[in-house]
């Protein structure tokens, strides 16, 4: 599974490592937000897990 992470962080993200791919991307880095184009291009072949994690 590939997973972009792009929410802001203050934690371990080892346990998404072990669920495959991990793209750490935009406010993960201190970047600015991704724009929608952006996050696609990104995702595209990525599992969508949403806020619940």
């Amino acid at each position: 599974m590939k997973i972009v992470f792009t929410a802001e962080h203050a934690g371990d993200l080892s346990a998404f490592h072990q669920l495959g791919e991990l793209l750490v991307e935009g406010w993960a880095l201190g970047k600015p937000k991704l724009s929608a184009g952006q996050l696609i291009e990104l995702a595209h072949d990525a599992e969508v897990l949403g806020d619940q994690l």
